[in-house]
């Protein structure tokens, strides 16, 4: 069986959600500062370059294995570097807090004791968390609402079958695209928020022009005699190429828009990745799959004019 197979029986993307299941049990959710809160400190560089800034702070935090640093940013304010670092600690949280801001001091050769250069380091503790389980409802119910609503234009338009092919479609890629934030133990924060949404609507087109196409094709003069499963295949192979134009102008854009967004360390990049990708490989194996399942072609013959009765004439 090649890799092909796998894809389009589903195998793979099983294994994948398994997978993202037994990391999910056995380490949870890996949630961000977003979702935790925790420790905000922000270091005026002074004359100290933005490079050389950003070393010291790693080192310092790297001192501490009690700690998870959230993110890293780096900043500037009249021409000076501002580094603002965001982490978790997990335990002794008053002590570490204590040690860092002194090491901090120490690296950048700062006098705590002097008014004007203490206030060149900034820390804030017990910073409460921007978001709560509440956002996850949200957004679930913003991709309900949207699916519902393309479900039954597809059922206007291309009928039940199509419908609920187009549904399983979307929340097969939503899965497995959360499956792999899972494995890959991407911070749950609000850009994955923000990468879900994004795959339930880029799954919505990939699998609206798959659906669109299949249809036109299974009702081709040629493929008259030909079954569901030649029609989905001779499929793929017509949209192959664009799909791949298509998801790379759409990855693109997307990586630029988070990057831009949320920082090219952001976990936004990757996830959006991700989603991208197994949209890709759920439209062009998947949805022909399930199609080609359930998909009933009436194929009307046209009707040939009657011959015409020639009245006798008496």
């Amino acid at each position: 069986m090649s890799w092909t197979k796998y894809l389009k029986t589903g195998i793979a993307s099983a294994a994948v959600v398994l997978l993202g299941i037994i990391v999910m049990i056995a380490f949870g959710f890996n949630k961000s500062f977003d979702f935790t809160g925790g420790t905000i400190v922000s270091v005026n560089a002074k004359t100290a370059s933005a490079q050389d800034a950003t070393k010291l702070v790693n080192e310092v935090m790297a001192d501490h294995n009690n700690i998870n640093v959230a993110s890293l940013s780096v900043g500037s304010s009249n021409g000076e570097a501002i580094i603002t670092v965001k982490y978790q600690i997990s335990k002794d949280i008053d002590a570490t807090n204590d040690a860092i801001l002194e090491e901090l001091y120490a690296a950048f050769g700062y006098d705590a004791e002097d008014f004007a250069e203490k206030n060149y380091i900034n820390m804030t503790t017990n910073v409460q968390p921007a978001y709560n389980n509440m956002v996850f409802a949200y957004a679930l119910m913003g991709v309900l609402v949207g699916l519902i609503a393309a479900a039954f234009y597809m059922f206007l338009r291309m009928g039940f079958a199509s419908a609920m092919v187009l549904v399983a479609s979307v929340i097969i890629d939503v899965i497995v695209a959360i499956a792999f934030m899972s494995i890959f133990r991407i911070g749950v924060s609000a850009n994955i928020g923000f990468a879900v949404l994004g795959a339930a609507v880029l799954s919505v087109i990939f699998n609206t022009m798959m659906l669109h196409k299949l249809k036109a094709n299974s009702f081709e003069p040629a493929n008259k005699k030909a079954s569901n499963a030649e029609v989905a295949d001779q499929t793929r192979a017509q949209l192959f190429r664009p799909f791949i134009i298509f998801a790379a102008g759409a990855a693109i854009a997307l990586l630029v828009f988070a990057i831009i967004a949320f920082g090219p360390a952001g976990s936004a990049v990757l996830a959006v990745a991700i989603s991208l990708a197994s949209i890709f490989v759920t439209s062009i194996y998947i949805n022909p799959t399930l199609w080609e399942m359930v998909f009933v072609r009436k194929v009307r013959e046209k009707r040939k004019p009657m011959p015409e009765i020639e009245s006798e004439e008496g």
